[in-house]
């Protein structure tokens, strides 16, 4: 922690991760996480965080109490909560391919965009990148559809279909295997 005290600088250590603790605080009913340093010079001083369950993470520092030489936050966190941080899970394999593909996808029309615009002087629809490719690309994959689909709705009569027939017992061959 830094203070200036009469135009003097003066930094003091206000806790340590080697000596912190949890607390639970019978005034408040917060936990507490208690950190305390300055134990080689003989001036020791503590930070005290109330830990409070909260939708969202915020941090609120009250301020430095010179009587007990204690500084005092409350934190807000979804992670001080009974069911602690359940709902905050690492990203899936398929999620992070997904937004790295979406943010090069739109990188490469937005840096497209700028480079016609800019050495090219396009305009409008001609600022696209491979725009004749992308209008391609949507046509052959909406006749693919129509391609699969027709038949199956019967909106093409030039696809036909043979009718399987099961073949009648006398013209199954027999099985000479193990039973």
């Amino acid at each position: 922690m830094y203070r200036e005290v009469d135009e003097v600088d003066t930094y003091y250590n206000c806790g340590e991760h080697l000596y912190s603790d949890f607390v639970y605080n019978n005034e408040t009913g917060y936990i507490d996480l208690v950190y305390s340093g300055g134990y080689e010079l003989g001036d020791v001083r503590h930070t005290i965080i109330h830990l409070v369950c909260g939708l969202i993470f915020d941090l609120d520092i009250q301020g430095y109490q010179e009587e007990t030489r204690t500084v005092v936050m409350t934190m807000a966190t979804p992670c001080a909560c009974v069911t602690g941080c359940e709902g905050f899970k690492d990203l899936s394999a398929g999620s992070v391919l997904l937004i790295v593909f979406t943010v090069s996808l739109g990188f490469y029309f937005a840096a497209g965009a700028f480079y016609l615009h800019t050495v090219r002087e396009k305009q409008g629809c001609d600022m696209i990148p491979h725009r004749h490719m992308w209008t391609e690309l949507f046509r052959l994959i909406r006749d693919g559809c129509c391609f699969v689909l027709g038949p199956c709705r019967g909106d093409n009569p030039d696809v036909m279909y043979s009718q399987y027939e099961r073949p009648s017992e006398y013209e199954r061959p027999e099985y000479d295997g193990p039973v």
